[in-house]
Formats: C-alpha cells, sequence, structure tokens
C-alpha cells in the first residue's frame, strides 16, 4: 500500500507512526495527534496538550511537558502560550502566542521565529521559483514540477505534493520500468515489456498472458514447463515421493517396480499382494483357501495347508485347484507325516488307512493284537503298524508267520505244515503227538512224540509193533493221545 516505505505491506506490526503499515485501509485510533505536537498519542502522554510530548522540554507550567512523568513548576505565561521567561529556553516572545520555545506546530509562514531558534522556518523560501513556499506546501522546493495541486506526470516524483506519487509511478521491483510505463507486474523483477518468457507461470513480456505451458492445472507448484507430467493430477511432479498408487508420481517415466498389479487381484505388491501371479492371493481376501498359499497374506500359513511330508496332498478340505502352491494335487490327507498316506494312494498291508477313506482294509487289521494282520502283501516299511502279515488266524495271538510251531493240530507259524521238525509215520500230515480220529490209534505213537529222526521200517518195524508197542506205551505214553491208552488197556500186552 505504501512501496516508497520498507515497514508498510500486509501483514507487518503496526507501528506508532500514523501510518497503515499493515495495509488494512485503517490506522488504530491511537495513532494520531489530536494536539498537533508532532507526537502520536500512542505516545504522547497528554494528546490534548501539545506542549506535552516525549523530548519537549520542560516550562514552568506545572505540567509535565516532556512527559518523563514529572512536571516543572514557577514562571507566568502571559501570552498563554505555554511558555513563561522563567524557562530554560525561555519563550522569545512572551506576548504572542504563536512565538515560543519548541513550538510543537513549528514555524509557519509568518517570517517570525515561531520555535525561538534565533530564526525563521527554513521553509519560508521559495528556492525554485514556483510560488510556493514549503509552508505552503511545496513538498519539493529545488523542482518547479512539484508543489501543492500540481499535475502528476510519469516520472515517479510527487509531482502535487499529496504525499506519494500516483500508484502506478513506482518501481517496486527495481527493474527500472515503473507501472505507469507499462510493467504489468511491478512485483516480479522478470516482468517487463520486451523481457523474455520464463517457465515461472508470469507475463513476462507484459504481452497480455504468458505462454501456454506455464500453467499448474492441478497446483502442485510444478508447471508444464517444468516437466510436469500430469498436470491433472497433484500427486504427479519431479520430485515428488512415488506412492502406491500404480503412477508415475515422480515423473521419471514409470511409476515403481512394486506398483503393479499383474494378477488383477486389484491389490498391488506395494499394498502387500505377497503373490502378484495368482488372483487368489491379496491382503485384500477374507478367508484361507485350502492351496497352500497365504492366500491373506498375513503372513502366517495354516498348519492344514502345509506338505510335511511333501507326497502333495494338505489335510484341509475343499482344495481349491485353480491355482493351488507348486506340487500340490490335493487336499484330505489324514495323515501329514507319512507320504504313503493321501486319498489317492494304494492300500498298503500296513495297518493304515493310506487311501483316507476312512479305514483300512478289513484284512489290515490285527485282531488278536499280536501284530500281524490277516493281508498277505505285506510291505516292511518303517511306518507300519503291524510287524508282519499273513495272519492265517487272527483270532488267536498265538498263530502268526514267525510264532514257533507247536506238536498240534494248530498251524502256529502259519505256513500250512503242522508237521515240520515233529515225526509223521503215517504221513497223514498230522504229527504223530495227534491224533485226528479219536477211534483209531496214531500209527507213529510208539515213537518219540518231540523226535525229528525218521522212524524204523520193514520188518524192524513189525517186530516193534508187535512185541515192544505195549512195553513202550506204559512207559512213555504219548502226551493227550487216549485212544493208545485205552488200547493197550483192552488188549492183551505182548510182553
Amino acid at each position: 500500500c505504501d512501496d516508497a516505505s520498507a515497514e508498510a505491506f500486509p501483514g507487518a506490526p503496526e507501528l506508532c507512526d500514523g501510518e497503515d503499515n499493515d495495509c488494512d485501509s485503517a490506522v488504530p485510533a491511537d495513532e494520531v495527534d489530536d494536539d498537533g505536537d508532532g507526537s502520536l498519542a500512542c505516545d504522547d502522554c497528554d494528546d490534548d496538550d501539545p506542549a506535552n510530548f516525549p523530548g519537549n522540554p520542560e516550562v514552568c507550567d506545572g505540567e509535565d511537558n516532556d512527559c518523563d512523568g514529572a512536571a516543572e513548576t514557577g514562571g507566568e505565561d502571559d501570552d498563554g502560550d505555554g511558555a513563561t521567561l522563567c524557562d530554560s529556553p525561555p519563550d522569545c516572545d512572551d506576548q504572542d502566542p504563536a512565538n515560543f520555545p519548541n513550538n510543537p506546530f513549528g514555524e509557519v509562514c509568518d517570517g517570525q521565529d515561531n520555535d525561538c531558534d534565533g530564526a525563521a522556518g527554513l521553509d519560508e523560501t521559495d528556492d525554485d521559483g514556483d510560488g510556493q513556499m514549503p509552508c505552503d506546501g511545496d513538498c519539493d522546493d529545488a523542482d518547479p514540477d512539484n508543489l501543492g495541486g500540481g499535475l502528476e506526470v510519469c516520472d515517479g516524483a510527487d509531482n502535487d505534493c499529496d504525499g506519494s506519487p500516483q500508484t502506478s509511478e513506482v518501481d517496486g521491483d527495481g527493474d527500472g520500468v515503473m507501472v505507469c510505463e507499462g510493467d504489468c507486474d511491478d512485483a516480479a523483477v522478470d516482468t517487463l515489456p520486451e523481457h523474455a518468457e520464463l517457465c515461472d507461470g508470469l507475463d513476462n513480456d507484459c504481452d497480455g498472458e504468458p505462454d501456454p505451458d506455464e500453467i499448474d492445472d492441478d497446483g502442485d507448484g510444478v508447471m508444464l514447463c517444468a516437466d510436469d507430467c500430469d498436470d491433472d493430477d497433484p500427486d504427479n511432479f519431479p520430485g515428488h515421493d512415488e506412492l502406491c498408487d500404480g503412477l508415475d508420481n515422480d515423473c521419471d517415466g514409470t511409476p515403481e517396480v512394486d506398483e503393479v498389479d499383474e494378477d488383477g487381484d486389484g491389490s498391488m505388491v506395494c499394498d502387500g499382494d505377497c503373490d502378484d501371479t495368482r488372483t487368489t492371493v491379496a491382503p485384500t481376501l477374507p478367508v484361507e483357501l485350502c492351496d497352500g498359499l497365504d492366500n491373506d497374506c498375513d503372513g502366517d500359513l495354516p498348519e492344514d495347508e502345509t506338505d510335511p511330508d511333501a507326497d502333495g496332498w494338505l489335510a484341509c478340505d475343499g482344495f481349491v485347484p485353480d491355482e493351488p502352491a507348486d506340487g500340490l494335487l490335493g487336499g484330505g490327507d489324514c495323515d501329514q507325516a507319512l507320504a504313503a498316506v493321501h486319498p489317492t494312494a494304494e492300500e498298503l498291508c500296513d495297518g493304515l488307512d493310506n487311501d483316507c477313506d476312512g479305514a483300512p482294509r478289513d484284512d489290515e487289521l490285527d485282531a488278536d493284537a499280536d501284530g500281524y494282520a490277516p493281508c498277505t502283501d505285506y510291505d516292511d516299511v518303517d511306518w507300519s503298524t503291524l510287524t508282519g502279515g499273513g495272519d492265517c488266524d487272527d483270532a488267536r495271538a498265538a498263530v502268526h508267520p514267525d510264532a514257533e510251531e507247536l506238536c498240534d493240530a494248530v498251524d502256529q507259524d502259519c505256513d500250512n505244515d503242522l508237521v515240520e521238525a515233529f515225526a509223521d509215520l503215517d504221513a497223514d500230515g498230522l504229527p504223530d503227538c495227534t491224533t485226528p480220529d479219536a477211534t483209531v490209534p496214531a500209527p507213529g505213537c510208539e515213537a518219540d512224540c518231540s523226535s525229528a529222526g525218521r522212524p524204523p521200517s520193514g520188518t524192524a518195524w513189525l517186530l516193534l509193533a508187535l512185541l515192544g508197542v505195549g512195553l513202550r506205551r506204559r512207559q512213555h505214553p504219548c502226551p493227550g493221545n487216549t485212544v493208545a491208552s485205552r488200547s493197550s488197556q483192552s488188549q492183551p500186552s505182548a510182553g
């Protein structure tokens, strides 16, 4: 509002100077000089008395003339001008109220020493011969073009002495051209007629408009001419930080490598998409799927979506086959510790539910808990719950392929051979220590029931049979052979 004053500009603090320092078109109420003593009310201790103001010499008037907080007393004031002859300096004319020391009104155009300084005021002359003295309003007594009521011209001077040149007669930016000379922006040194256009959004050459690319439509502070690659988006300009929005925020020609959504699932890598090749993996997915993937990208894969036995099968149900983790075939694995157990596995003779259908085969059960099952295709594998297969009687724990064969009618070791190391003199497939028919004695009962040797034959056999069988029966009866015992009692002894 006053380019000639460094203390006047919008937002400046108001000073006690009677000026509109903050350019709000108003001067504070206390910045007036009601008594005309040259001191404003904001600084004057008595703005109703021009004899009282800071710096005024004290006179004998009982007033605090110098506003120092203390008054002087004594002396008379004949002309009522507030000064007495007893003052120092004394009133130089106590008969004229217009003349007294330190007159706050100063010298007036009357040729008198109004302020008692020994001479009339210097402004009571007309040095430029324009017919007006400074005390009459000539603001520049060295230039006849400047006087009160003069005509303003474009020269930067206060031609009419109203306190300032016209507002257009200023060169506020110091570029050597005033507004009245065609400077279209007197606040910018780079704006004046015939100046080259710059990338600053200003009409540098004052031709009425800046160049077309000197615009900032998005208000981000960067214009097209300054390489703003997208002047419709305030988040895109050179030097801006890259955001996770898929745009070239810093105008370097491309977004960051993680600002992509290759799988089109709506989440970018910078959003936390931990697998941008699968639509079933994104941080926005609400639930985990049965596919071996961290679908919600929380960094935690559920235990039932792991494949610790590396058989390609997961424990979870509802397997999603579209885009599972590499190497996976399905879900529903009922034993994640064994690769031989999964829904498509072949049932083995191992006591396990290999195909996860809910139970092993019936012939894999070990009903008598002897460690052996009836199945005959036993696989000697580390994980088997069985010791073996081929149990020919799963109701007896003493009968299995590794059982010890006894001399009885039971095939303990399940090899379909009841005789084995025992004697079978009548070649009927039963060891001689037993009789399959309670009415017929076992022909070999005379032999040692536990003997593995071959029995006598021919004539020797007949002699033994006819002459010594009775004695041998009495001395060595076959265990459990009740028929032989009864025969020895009913027939006479050959001895």
